[in-house]
């Protein structure tokens, strides 16, 4: 059983407060606009720090990278949620070595599945990434908050890359990325679809891969080869697990020390960030 500190109790900080506290650990928290009688709370943030065996940053973004050296002062490892930072310079004074991102796409069964389905579709050439839903609850613009998730998932299944272009008008965003293989990624996100859509479609030499994760959906195709389907239900369940499995991730790492597999590192996520840096900042 660990002690574990929650910074930001909102709505992911509180979904991952429940997720611990099912899993048998004691979450305390640290959130100055927020009282929550389900949980102990520490007025004192650097004295939460030091009192707990690890820290989750789910703080708003601007305040993750403060609220990470706090915990790192504390010699803590820490959880943060995506995305890391605001701009990809800052990870230079995190300890990126003790740090596990919330990319959590990461952990649901058919990313899993299709990363190792990969190979059958060759090496891949082209692909797109759609993550378009109503806004209810982000205040970060939707390149910085779902342009986290979908150059992550991208550059998990696909490879490194780095961004090429790219368009940024708050509540919609477009952006392109080069692999390191050669495959050209466009992706388009934005905060106001309905009905939500969360697709992809990654085309090989040898074939293709879609993935809808709003309605649980993997697909793989061998040219002439039959094809290879796989269905888990409604996203949201799949999604609901995916946090849980994170969770599980993330105290497996703070009780044994060995950092946890398809997890994402502090390095990956600075990359993450470069490219998503990179687009934004292109002519």
């Amino acid at each position: 059983m660990l002690k574990l500190g929650i910074i930001g109790l909102g709505s992911i900080g509180t979904r991952h407060a429940k997720n611990l506290t099912d899993l048998g650990h004691v979450v305390y928290f640290y959130d100055p606009n927020i009282s929550n009688l389900s949980y102990s709370r520490y007025y004192d943030l650097n004295t939460m720090c030091r009192d707990v065996d690890a820290v989750l940053v789910c703080s708003p973004t601007n305040y993750h990278l403060y609220h990470t050296m706090i915990a790192q002062d504390a010699k803590k490892k820490v959880f943060i949620e995506k995305p890391m930072v605001e701009y990809h310079w800052q990870a230079g004074d995190i300890r990126l070595g003790q740090v596990m991102v919330g990319n959590n796409l990461r952990y649901h069964q058919l990313v899993r599945r299709a990363k190792e389905l990969m190979p059958i579709i060759g090496k891949p050439k082209w692909s797109n990434f759609t993550v378009a839903q109503k806004n209810t609850k982000y205040t970060d613009p939707v390149i910085l908050n779902w342009g986290a998730h979908e150059v992550d998932l991208a550059t998990f299944l696909i490879g490194k890359g780095r961004g090429v272009c790219g368009c940024d008008v708050v509540n919609v965003a477009s952006m392109m990325i080069e692999h390191s293989g050669g495959c050209q990624t466009s992706i388009h996100m934005d905060y106001f679809s309905i009905p939500p859509i969360r697709d992809s479609i990654i085309v090989g030499d040898k074939g293709w891969l879609t993935l809808d994760l709003e309605n649980g959906v993997l697909e793989v195709h061998q040219r002439n080869i039959e094809e290879v389907k796989m269905t888990v239900g409604r996203g949201q369940e799949d999604f609901d697990v995916s946090y849980v499995d994170e969770m599980k991730a993330f105290t497996f790492w703070v009780e044994t020390c060995v950092f946890p597999e398809f997890a994402a590192t502090g390095f990956e996520a600075t990359e993450v960030m470069k490219i998503i840096g990179d687009c934004r900042d292109a002519p």
